[in-house]
């Protein structure tokens, strides 16, 4: 369980910033990652959080990178600081629910 709630977003987060990183126009195929990261998990009958977070912050990201109008190195800090919120909520809230 562990893999998937955290592989899943890092494989996300990975591809994202290699199709903005390789890509001439990355804004489609970026689209289409987060929504399919979105979308995919409940039409599979599974539903993972910190993923679905992932993916709208990412199009969030998404939308600042492109009218901002900066290069690739700014979405690489936008999309970090997405995989930080996206994982640390949920990292906290389960550390809340911890015995002491």
């Amino acid at each position: 369980m562990l893999v998937i709630s955290l592989g899943l977003p890092l494989l996300l987060l990975a591809a994202v910033n290699l199709i903005a990183l390789r890509s001439r126009k990355p804004g489609a195929k970026i689209v289409c990652l987060c929504l399919v990261a979105l979308l995919g998990g409940p039409f599979l009958g599974f539903v993972f959080p910190s993923i679905a977070l992932l993916a709208l912050l990412l199009l969030a990201a998404l939308g600042i990178w492109h009218a901002s109008g900066r290069g690739p190195a700014f979405f690489r800090s936008l999309s970090l600081a997405a995989g930080v919120i996206a994982l640390g909520i949920p990292g906290l809230l389960a550390c809340q629910d911890l015995p002491v």
